[in-house]
């Protein structure tokens, strides 16, 4: 007896497919270092508020971290439209889980490394808090970038 091969197993397939492809890929490095760059350009920004104030450092140094995270899911439509405009031919499943992926994983890397530089040294937050904060930041980045991708596509 054969196995019945359903259409979830072939649009899982096809996503799975589509996210191995070289297009694919080099458009997630290519957002991902976007994502990165834009981390160290706020870091930097907000390092030396925190450091040039003295004892207020600490407080512009947690101060700094919600428009850290404010930002990010709005450098989030830039990969979403990117992706959505390029990927014409893909299935949207495929494409929206790009989206996904690479806005998702782009936010933690930047809320990372952004509020690493920024915080950690002046307030002595700890990187796990930091870290476990990052995935709420990633939830709002892929949201505003699938809104993108989808307002591009349709």
């Amino acid at each position: 007896m054969q196995p019945r091969v359903t259409r979830r197993d072939t649009a899982s397939s096809a996503v799975s497919t589509f996210l191995q492809s070289e297009a694919a890929i080099g458009q997630m490095k290519s957002s991902l270092v976007l994502f990165a760059a834009i981390g160290i350009g706020l870091g930097i920004v907000g390092s030396t508020l925190s450091g040039s104030v003295g004892t207020l450092g600490q407080d512009i140094a947690m101060a700094t971290i919600i428009p850290i995270a404010l930002a990010t899911p709005i450098v989030g439509i830039i990969p979403g439209r990117q992706i959505g405009n390029h990927q014409t031919d893909a299935q949207p499943l495929a494409v929206y889980a790009l989206v996904a992926i690479t806005t998702g994983v782009g936010a933690i890397v930047q809320f990372m490394i952004a509020s690493v530089l920024t915080a950690v040294e002046a307030s002595g937050t700890s990187v796990p808090d930091l870290f476990v904060f990052s995935f709420v930041v990633a939830l709002g980045t892929i949201i505003a970038g699938l809104g993108s991708a989808f307002a591009v596509r349709n």
